[in-house]
C-alpha cells in the first residue's frame, strides 16, 4: 500500500499546480489521482491519497482503479492523517509513504514504513509513460504480415494432433467466409 501526500504531489506536478492556482481544485485533484493511479497500476500496488482540508464542493470524480482518497479534515493536516494511518496499520513494512516532508518521512521510517519522495514517484510515472509511447509506436513485426517462418509452422504442427489442426483450419475458413459477406 502506498500512502501519498496529495498536497505535496499537487505542487510537484506543474499541471496540477497550475490547475489549482487557476481556481480549479477539482481538476487539480483529479490530475493527482490520475498520476497515482498510473503509479499504482504499474507497480501492482494499492494507493491512498490524503488531501489537506475537507474538500469543500470540489470532490474528485468517481473512484479509480487501485486508488482511494480522503481529506484530512478541518482540524488536522494531511501529514497528521498519514501518521495516524501508518500507526494504525499492522503491516507497516508493506507501506510506502510518499511525501517531500522530511519530518513525515522520518516519522514513517521510525514506525517501520518505507518512504519515497514525490519526485521519485513522478520519475517512475514518466518512465512508464515513455515505455507506453515507445510500445505504441513500435513497428509491427514482419512475421505478422508475411506469416510465420516454415520451421516455426512445422514445429507447431508437430505439437498439435492432426485433428486439432484440421478443426482450426475449418474455423479460420468459416471466419474468413463470414468476413467476405
Amino acid at each position: 500500500m502506498v500512502i501519498v501526500d496529495g498536497h505535496n504531489l499537487t505542487f510537484a506536478d506543474d499541471r496540477a499546480a497550475d490547475l489549482l492556482e487557476a481556481g480549479d481544485p477539482e481538476r487539480s485533484r483529479n490530475r493527482v489521482l490520475e498520476i497515482v493511479t498510473r503509479y499504482a497500476v504499474s507497480t501492482g500496488q494499492r494507493a491512498h491519497v490524503v488531501f489537506d482540508g475537507t474538500g469543500g464542493a470540489y470532490i474528485p470524480q468517481a473512484p479509480r482503479e487501485r486508488v482511494r482518497f480522503t481529506f484530512a479534515g478541518e482540524y488536522r493536516t494531511a501529514d497528521q492523517a498519514i501518521v495516524r494511518m501508518v500507526r494504525d496499520t499492522t503491516g507497516r513494512r508493506d507501506l510506502t509513504v510518499v511525501s517531500n516532508d522530511r519530518e513525515l518521512r522520518a516519522d514513517a521510517k521510525r514506525m517501520g514504513a518505507n518512504t519515497l519522495r514525490v519526485d521519485e514517484l513522478l520519475e517512475h510515472v514518466a518512465r512508464v509513460r515513455q515505455a507506453e509511447r515507445e510500445r505504441d509506436n513500435a513497428p509491427e513485426p514482419r512475421a505478422k504480415k508475411t506469416g510465420a517462418a516454415g520451421a516455426e509452422v512445422e514445429y507447431w504442427l508437430s505439437e498439435f494432433p492432426e485433428e486439432t489442426v484440421e478443426q482450426i483450419e475449418k474455423e479460420i475458413d468459416a471466419e474468413n467466409d463470414k468476413r467476405k459477406k
